[in-house]
């Protein structure tokens, strides 16, 4: 079977079949279940927090102006309840999170050679170290490609914002990376 665009799912939610959400949800799972994650470093948590998104999103699909932004409104939705679970417990958990696929070649791109000295490990030790925010933006910058403006609708942050905090911890990374490559 084919698969249709974000656009006809929501026109099949909004006419009342309900069954086309399942696409949607087939869809995105994966990237807010990885957004929420990085907020809150907690796989039970990061979980509840995606299918309270996915309800919300449920909810709210009439108020969304574009079909074509549904996945930048959606991690939007991800990334306001994660930040909100993670100002209420005020508790950082630091389980590490296996399942990346992070460029690390495109972060740490100041020498060739180096990102293969790096494992996953490594690179979630490092991401934990950077603010709830700038994980996100670093995750959704490297992982799902999106553009400074799309990071703008996600987190709600300024252009000039997001290309500062992209660059702080780009730098940070970098420098928290390179720490464990010189001790080898």
């Amino acid at each position: 079977m084919e698969k249709q665009s974000d656009a006809y799912y929501i026109g099949q939610v909004l006419s009342g079949n309900t069954g086309a959400l399942k696409h949607l949800i087939e869809r995105y799972q994966h990237m807010a279940y990885t957004l929420a994650f990085r907020v809150v470093y907690n796989a039970e948590e990061a979980e509840e927090i995606c299918q309270d998104a996915f309800l919300k999103a449920y909810r709210s699909l009439g108020t969304l102006r574009n079909p074509s932004h549904f996945s930048s409104w959606l991690y939007s939705i991800v990334y306001h309840l994660a930040i909100s679970a993670v100002r209420k417990r005020r508790v950082h958990f630091t389980s590490i999170e296996r399942e990346t696929n992070m460029r690390i070649a495109e972060l740490t791109d100041e020498e060739e050679g180096f990102s293969d000295q790096i494992d996953t490990e490594q690179l979630d030790r490092a991401m934990q170290k950077l603010d709830e925010t700038d994980r996100v933006i670093v995750t959704l910058y490297y992982l799902e490609n999106y553009d400074v403006k799309a990071l703008c609708q996600v987190t709600g942050l300024s252009a000039s914002n997001i290309k500062i905090r992209l660059f702080r911890a780009r730098k940070k990374l970098f420098d928290l990376l390179s720490c464990h490559v010189c001790e080898k």
